[in-house]
């Protein structure tokens, strides 16, 4: 039996498009200019974020700066297991702070930005793509081409979708 997520690939990117765009224009975008208001019975997409070690994790600002689009369930370490302490940057004051098995097990959790270390992009996505989870990954993609061979063949197995982040 195929179960039909209700969380589309299409939400996804539109969405995802516009926390990148907002990150460049500041205060400039909206749920209006994409297009109108936020459907009433559409809820905010369901995401957390594995990593902080790449430059561009800062961008989980811009997600919690569109509570229309995103509800950030909460943040996690690079590494699997115990987090560590948590950054203390600005942007991701007042998330939860877990391991990255607890962001993967967030009831209704629906996607994952995947902002580590670049060499462990690739294996942070895999799990959360083999969790069921859409993802955005930074870039660059790894250090290995058959490992993210690997992960697109997965995530498209399973309908989900792999954005890469580009400026």
């Amino acid at each position: 039996m195929r179960h039909r997520n209700p969380f589309s690939r299409r939400a996804f990117i539109a969405a995802s498009g516009l926390v990148g765009a907002a990150s460049v224009f500041p205060g400039a975008f909206s749920t209006a200019a994409a297009g109108g208001s936020p459907s009433p019975s559409r809820k905010p997409i369901l995401i957390g974020q594995i990593g902080t070690g790449n430059q561009h994790a800062p961008k989980i600002g811009t997600l919690r700066k569109l509570p229309e689009l995103f509800e950030v369930a909460g943040l996690a370490g690079d590494h699997p297991g115990k987090p560590g302490k948590p950054p203390e940057a600005e942007c991701y004051k007042g998330l939860p702070w877990m391991s990255q098995e607890e962001v993967l097990a967030i009831p209704g959790l629906q996607a994952v930005a995947v902002e580590t270390e670049e060499r462990l992009n690739v294996p942070v996505a895999l799990n959360c793509v083999r969790a069921g989870k859409h993802i955005h990954l930074d870039k660059p993609c790894g250090e290995s081409l058959p490992a993210l061979r690997t992960l697109l063949d997965e995530a498209k197995a399973r309908r989900l979708t792999v954005q890469v982040g580009y400026m």
